[in-house]
């Protein structure tokens, strides 16, 4: 999708904890670099550094659900460098992530050069998490 002004718009997703080996940086020039070579321009970025996989929250998480709920500007894309910087995440995070994917058209995981559909990446999510998660979710 492309909005008024011919523009495709995206918004990325970074998380770093201390015992990572993806460092911000190195997400976040990836990213940077796709969105660049694609023609997307990045609305905001969004980072949550020294939270651990299994934290109850992002902050920076939330605050992008929030954004995109009270954005007036369409997003096609949400980049995130790797499947792994969402996908194994807890219960309350996968929710958000999947409330954020109401938002948004696509997802492209940079690091695996793949993009998905919302509603794609939405089954891939929930397929992938369900087993750990328990059959309630």
């Amino acid at each position: 999708m492309v909005n008024m002004k011919g523009e495709k718009i995206g918004m990325s997703y970074g998380r770093y904890f201390v015992h990572d080996k993806q460092d911000i940086s190195t997400q976040q020039g990836a990213i940077d670099n796709h969105a660049e070579k694609h023609g997307i321009r990045i609305m905001k970025h969004y980072q949550d550094i020294s939270y651990p996989r299994n934290a109850g929250s992002r902050p920076h998480l939330q605050m992008m659900l929030q954004d995109l709920q009270s954005e007036d500007v369409p997003v096609d894309h949400l980049l995130i460098y790797s499947s792994c910087r969402i996908i194994r995440d807890t219960e309350s995070n996968v929710r958000t992530i999947l409330e954020v994917l109401n938002h948004v058209d696509s997802v492209v995981l940079v690091k695996e050069q793949v993009t998905y559909t919302a509603d794609d990446f939405k089954w891939l999510t929930t397929s992938l998490i369900r087993p750990s998660l328990g059959a309630g979710f």
